[in-house]
Formats: structure tokens, C-alpha cells, sequence
């Protein structure tokens, strides 16, 4: 999943409250940075400074042990992209990346993710939560 955002957008999302992580990507004579860090490890100039790469920090949860990130809003999506929607009847994670009522339900109702490595985690917590252990990774 590639959440990468602008220095503009990460600055705007600091001003909304959202954690920002930052890492040096690079210029071609220097080696990138592959971890991204807090902004108060970063010098105040990272949002006009190039080869920088900024990211939000999403929250997670902790069920049963398993920790994954906090389900997609509604707020958050965004047509067309690939989601992860959790079904607890079968139990398995569908892609889609169409709109429909039964995808806006889902959202709303906290079973859809951004990646499928988190959707596989909330359906383990969920199901272990009840008892039960999927043993699909």
C-alpha cells in the first residue's frame, strides 16, 4: 500500500490533528532512509526541503492480542481504490474497488481495510476474540 503524501498535504494533515511521519528518500548521491520517523526527528525545514517523503500514521487496535489498523472510514475512501472487506461467514477478505451498497455498509459498519495484511489481522483478532482461530495467513 502506498501512502505517500505531499510535504502540502502532510502539513494540512498535522494542522487536522494526524500523526506525520517523514523519512529522506534521497537525491541520488546520498542513500535513502527506508524507515519513516516522528517530525520531531526531522528538521523543522522538511516541508520545503526536497527528497523527503512524508506519510500519515494510522491508529491500530489491539483485539485479542492481534494488533491492526483502525478500519477504513467513509470519510476516507476514495472511489476506486482497492479496499479489503472482511467476511466473518466464510471466513475471507475480498478486494474490491467499486462502489456499491454493500461496500458502504461494510465501512460503516468497521469490516473493510486498506490492505489486505490488516484485513487478514482484524479477522484473526475478530474470530479469536469468539473462540475460534483462523489459521489462514
Amino acid at each position: 500500500m502506498n501512502n505517500l503524501i505531499t510535504a502540502a498535504e502532510a502539513f494540512a494533515a498535522l494542522q487536522k490533528g494526524k500523526t506525520v511521519l517523514c523519512r529522506y528518500a534521497g537525491d541520488g548521491t546520498l542513500k535513502a532512509d527506508k524507515s519513516f520517523s516522528t517530525l520531531d526527528q526531522m528538521p523543522a525545514t522538511v516541508f520545503g526541503l526536497p527528497h523527503y517523503e512524508f506519510c500519515i500514521q494510522l491508529e491500530t487496535i489491539e483485539l485479542a492480542g492481534i494488533t491492526f489498523t483502525k478500519p477504513l472510514t467513509i470519510d476516507e475512501y476514495e472511489e476506486g481504490q482497492d479496499v479489503f472487506v472482511i467476511s466473518t461467514y466464510s471466513p475471507t477478505v475480498y478486494i474490491i474497488n467499486f462502489k456499491t451498497n454493500a461496500l458502504i455498509e461494510s465501512i460503516n459498519r468497521g469490516f473493510v481495510q486498506r490492505d489486505a495484511e490488516n484485513a487478514k489481522l482484524q479477522l484473526k483478532a475478530l474470530s479469536k476474540a469468539f473462540g475460534y482461530e483462523i489459521d489462514k495467513g
